[in-house]
C-alpha cells in the first residue's frame, strides 16, 4: 500500500512540475529574447531597407567599434551578447546593432554615451528612444540597440523610431530584480537648472587627472557656466576615504591650491576646493559616496549644489536595501 501511495505521489510531483514548465517557460523567453531573432529581414512598412548580413558577437563587435563612438563605449562597457544587421537602404548602409549587458548602469552606459542631449527623446513601453545625430538609439534594462549610416551619418529613416518601440516591447524586464534597473545613485542627482537628459553612466574614465569608476554625472547651468557634478559610489567608506585622499595627492601633485571646503551636513565627511582661473572645484566624500562639482563661478553655486544633492539623498534613502549598504548584509 506504501508502494502505491509513493507512485502516487511522484505522479503528482512530476504533473506539478510540467505545469510549472509550461507556465513559466513563455515568460523565460519574453524575459530573455534572442538578439538574432530580433535583428529583421527587412526595415520600413514598404520593406525599404533589405538586410544584406547578419552579424552576431566577435564579428559584430569588430563591425560596431569601427565606429569611433561605438568603439571607446562598447570597450568601456563590458557586453554579454552582441548582434547586428548590415542593411541597404536605396543605396545607403545602415548598421543596426543591439547588445545585453551584465546590469542597467553598463547598458544605460552605452546608451546616454550615444545620445546624452538628444535632439529628441520618447518615453515608449517602459524604455526610452534618443535621436542624437548620427544615432537612434533605445534602452530599456540591460539591452541597447543603435542605428546608424556610416554612408550617409546625417540620414534619418522614420523606421528607426517605430521599429525602436516594437523593440522595446520584447524587452520585458523584471523591475523588482536589481540586474534590471539602475543603481540609486543614480537619483541623488540634483533636477535645479539640470540641462535635460544629460545624464550619463560612467564605469571607469580619466576626468580631469583623476580616475572616476561608478559614477554618473549631468550638466548644469551655473550662472554663465556649464557646470557638472559626477556622483561615485564606493564600495566601503574605507576606501570612499582612501580614494578621496588619493585625489588630494593628484591635484597637490598638479599644484592645485587646495582649501577646505565647508561641511555642510553632519556625519562622516571631508570636502576640499580648488581654483582654476576663475572656474572653482569642489570634492566631497560623504560615507561611501563622493561628489565632485566643476565649472561652478563662485562658492555660493557650490553650496547650493552640494545641498540639493544631500536634499535628493534624503529623499530616496528609503529606496536604498539593507543589502546594498556597503558592509551591510
Amino acid at each position: 500500500m506504501k508502494k502505491y501511495y509513493d507512485t502516487i505521489l511522484q505522479q503528482i510531483v512530476q504533473f506539478i512540475n510540467f505545469l510549472l514548465i509550461i507556465f513559466f517557460l513563455p515568460i523565460g523567453i519574453s524575459c530573455s529574447p534572442d538578439l538574432d531573432d530580433l535583428i529583421p529581414n527587412s526595415l520600413g512598412k514598404k520593406k525599404q531597407a533589405v538586410l544584406q548580413q547578419k552579424i552576431k558577437n566577435r564579428s559584430a563587435a569588430d563591425l560596431f567599434k569601427k565606429n569611433e563612438m561605438l568603439n571607446r563605449l562598447l570597450t568601456e562597457f563590458q557586453f554579454k551578447e552582441i548582434s547586428g544587421g548590415i542593411y541597404n537602404y536605396s543605396g545607403i548602409k545602415i548598421h543596426f546593432g543591439i547588445a545585453k549587458f551584465y546590469n542597467a548602469d553598463s547598458a544605460y552606459g552605452v546608451y546616454s554615451g550615444l545620445t546624452a542631449i538628444p535632439r529628441e527623446r520618447w518615453k515608449s513601453n517602459g524604455g526610452e528612444l534618443s535621436y542624437k545625430n548620427p544615432f537612434l538609439s533605445g534602452w530599456k534594462g540591460v539591452y541597447v540597440f543603435w542605428f546608424y549610416s556610416p554612408s550617409n551619418p546625417d540620414n534619418y529613416a522614420s523606421f528607426y523610431k517605430t521599429y525602436g518601440e516594437t523593440l522595446l516591447t520584447q524587452f520585458e524586464i523584471n523591475t523588482t530584480i536589481k540586474i534590471n534597473t539602475c543603481s540609486y545613485h543614480l537619483k541623488f542627482l540634483p533636477l535645479d537648472n539640470c540641462y535635460q537628459n544629460s545624464v550619463i553612466y560612467i564605469h571607469s574614465r580619466n576626468i580631469n587627472g583623476l580616475d572616476f569608476k561608478n559614477t554618473y554625472s549631468a550638466k548644469y547651468q551655473a550662472g554663465r557656466n556649464i557646470a557638472r557634478i559626477y556622483i561615485e559610489k564606493m564600495e566601503s567608506e574605507d576606501k570612499a576615504k582612501y580614494k578621496f585622499n588619493n585625489y588630494i595627492n593628484i591635484l597637490k601633485d598638479y599644484k592645485q591650491k587646495i582649501k577646505p571646503y565647508p561641511i555642510i551636513y553632519g556625519g562622516p565627511s571631508m570636502a576640499i576646493s580648488w581654483k582654476d582661473g576663475s572656474r572653482l572645484h569642489v570634492i566631497y566624500q560623504y560615507r561611501w559616496m563622493i561628489f565632485m562639482v566643476n565649472d561652478l563661478p563662485n562658492l555660493n553655486y557650490a553650496n547650493s549644489f552640494i545641498r540639493n544633492i544631500f536634499k535628493k539623498m534624503m529623499k530616496y534613502k528609503k529606496d536604498i536595501t539593507p543589502k546594498e549598504i556597503p558592509g551591510r548584509r
